[in-house]
């Protein structure tokens, strides 16, 4: 049985942003994990702006798809929500996880091996 400081402590974790929210929408095949744990492929990164839209749409309650990552938590999709959700101070994030390696970085984008 939880006391009541722990009941407390799952409360605020549940009500923090990335908390309670992330729960919602997409939750089949998918897992909640803390931010930290994430990591981009070297070199990757976005303009602002596409941050900020990103940042707006959280802002606004929106359920955004997860992020998806290989088994090594590298992303493979969702480098700008990431970043919107890193911007905005969330400490859990909805990951999906793929059987995928990522073997090069090219332009904009991943050459992806399945």
């Amino acid at each position: 049985m939880k006391t009541n400081n722990e009941v407390l402590v799952d409360l605020k974790e549940a009500i923090q942003p990335g908390g309670l929210q992330s729960n919602l929408g997409y939750n089949q095949g998918t897992s909640r994990i803390s931010i930290k744990e994430l990591h981009i492929k070297k070199g990757h990164h976005c303009k602002l702006n596409d941050i900020l839209f990103f940042c707006q749409k959280i802002e606004n309650g929106e359920v955004l798809e997860p992020i998806e990552v290989n088994q090594n938590n590298l992303i493979v999709d969702g480098v700008k929500r990431y970043f919107a959700y890193k911007r905005l101070k969330y400490s859990f994030v909805q990951v999906k996880v793929s059987n995928v390696f990522i073997e090069e970085f090219i332009g904009d984008g991943f050459k992806i091996i399945k």
